[in-house]
């Protein structure tokens, strides 16, 4: 049940343990789904006229066939992909629980000034515009 000891997961270990996930397994599959794909593509349009039913093992074994397993994984293609995709993926969760939230509280109060100032220039108060409440911090 307890794999892994709850009082030593932290939000470091998560965070590595959510990257290696992602290198390791996921941009395996997503390469080799990605390369399946693209044959399956191919493999539709090779018809004479127009595009004919993917059959899907037909697609697997040519491609086995005639690169062996390098037609759908290769060190360079996943090296690739996980140089692109894998740090950023792996450091979005921390990036939008630990980085945005430093500037919120500034670009809500500059949201704030632009959004009466622009109601002054109109000419228009915030409370007698339909389906708009006005109430100050104090009433809130």
């Amino acid at each position: 049940k307890s794999y892994y000891p709850q009082e030593q997961k932290s939000k470091t270990s998560l965070f590595w343990f959510g990257l290696g996930v992602n290198i390791f397994i996921g941009n395996t599959v997503a390469i080799t789904q990605q390369a399946l794909w693209g044959r399956a593509l191919d493999y539709a349009s090779s018809g004479k006229a127009v595009a004919r039913n993917i059959h899907y093992r037909t697609v697997i074994q040519d491609g086995l066939s005639k690169e062996g397993i390098s037609a759908f994984f290769t060190v360079p293609k996943w090296a690739s992909r996980v140089m692109m995709n894998a740090p950023v993926q792996g450091t979005l969760p921390w990036f939008y629980n630990e980085i945005l939230p430093l500037g919120e509280d500034s670009v809500l109060s500059a949201a704030k000034v632009a959004y009466f100032r622009s109601a002054e220039l109109l000419g228009t108060e915030d409370n007698n515009r339909p389906g708009y409440t006005y109430c100050t911090e104090k009433e809130s």
